[in-house]
């Protein structure tokens, strides 16, 4: 790794990025887009899975849900009770994946609007540290047995150590025969 050294009159020191915002030198790194100063580590790391998540009965109990791991990466809840597929394009909940350190974050879901998990990780509204993986999960039992398991709500990711909420989606997950 470079460090960057400045001689600040009588020795070399490692140097600090400051950049002036208009009014004072601050050691946030931004730059002026023309018309404000845009920081340039602002971005956002979270993406939330979005949609509706399906799985129809193929035998025994269907098992339809998410898992938010704790490497950062979102799975759905498949047919068995141990079987996870990417659930797609959005299959990350953190950008740095697989690198994440999920117990720097919580997760919740957040309401119901209607349904039911069979399982959760944590009640409704309570946040639940992402130091292993959180799985919510509705299942259906038989395909014999005529009906559907389905709940839609929101789930929340939030920074642990300041309570930001850093994304909020609503989701539907269907456990179909």
């Amino acid at each position: 790794m470079a460090v960057s050294k400045v001689y600040n009159g009588s020795s070399w020191v490692v140097g600090v990025l400051k950049v002036y915002n208009g009014s004072a030198w601050v050691e946030k790194p931004a730059f002026y887009n023309g018309s404000s100063w845009v920081d340039l580590y602002s971005g956002n790391p979270i993406t939330m899975p979005t949609g509706t998540f399906t799985k129809s009965n193929d035998g025994g109990t269907c098992y339809s849900g998410l898992v938010f791991r704790n490497d950062g990466s979102v799975d759905t809840k498949g047919y068995g009770s141990t079987t996870y597929t990417q659930t797609g394009a959005g299959s990350l909940w953190h950008e740095d994946e697989p690198s994440a350190s999920g117990s720097l974050y919580d997760v919740r879901c957040a309401s119901i609007s209607s349904g039911s998990w069979t399982s959760s990780a944590a009640s409704t509204g309570t946040w639940i540290q992402l130091n292993t993986d959180r799985h919510w999960y509705v299942s259906i039992a038989s395909k014999f047995s005529p009906g559907s398991k389905i709940i839609t709500c929101v789930m929340e990711i939030r920074l642990r150590s300041t309570g930001e909420v850093l994304g909020s989606e609503t989701v539907t997950v269907r456990a179909l025969n």
